[in-house]
């Protein structure tokens, strides 16, 4: 292999190699974090607060568990990844609507969480228990909520590296930049609704502030 065609394997191995600590955090947040809240309904959060806040978090863990199945399944079946193109540009087509959705409720649903935070001490209390776990790896539920949102764009930057190490006019070109266009395109969707739930965050906050006076 030429030194192009060991750095095009290596970019390409390297979107499944940070694919799999995303999903490990996923299940973190599903498993310990989720689970963990669940056991405590109602006793400590209602059912409707529990789905208010966390209802567009499962959909999340759903496509991205049948991504990186389909990434191994690649990877398996062949080494040289040559079917990885395919399954970006399918779960990236597949998944626009969830991501967006998340990113649209994303900064409404933290504002919740800090608000439970504040004013039940009990669930105050259990994030903190929670966040002190080894099983959280030194980091805070935050952190895991907002993992979808910081890998969006990972992505796309991960697909440019790719694309650096392809041949000009070759047929790994083209499907790269295919699955490049696709996850900007998901990538520009979720920036765009991050920064309409911060509008609408920060609106909220001042109605809630002209409540008080």
């Amino acid at each position: 292999m030429t030194k192009r065609e060991i750095f095009y394997q290596e970019a390409l191995f390297e979107v499944i190699t940070t694919q799999s600590k995303y999903i490990y955090d996923l299940a973190v947040l599903d498993q310990h974090f989720l689970s963990n809240i669940k056991k405590f309904i109602p006793e400590i959060i209602s059912q409707k607060k529990y789905h208010d806040m966390f209802s567009k978090i499962e959909p999340i863990i759903t496509v991205t568990r049948k991504f990186f199945a389909s990434l191994l399944r690649v990877w398996r079946e062949d080494i040289m990844l040559k079917e990885i193109y395919d399954v970006v540009d399918e779960y990236f087509g597949m998944c626009s609507e969830t991501y967006e959705k998340y990113a649209m409720n994303y900064r409404w649903m933290m504002a919740a969480i800090d608000a439970e935070t504040h004013d039940n001490k009990k669930f105050g209390d259990l994030i903190e228990k929670l966040n002190s776990h080894s099983l959280a790896q030194r980091q805070q539920f935050s952190y895991y909520v907002y993992r979808p949102i910081q890998r969006v764009p990972q992505v796309p930057l991960l697909f440019r590296t790719v694309l650096k190490q392809t041949e000009p006019g070759s047929e790994e070109q083209k499907l790269c930049l295919k699955a490049l266009n696709r996850t900007e395109e998901v990538c520009t969707l979720t920036r765009k609704w991050s920064v309409v739930d911060k509008l609408r965050v920060i609106t909220i906050d001042i109605f809630l502030d002209d409540e008080k006076i």
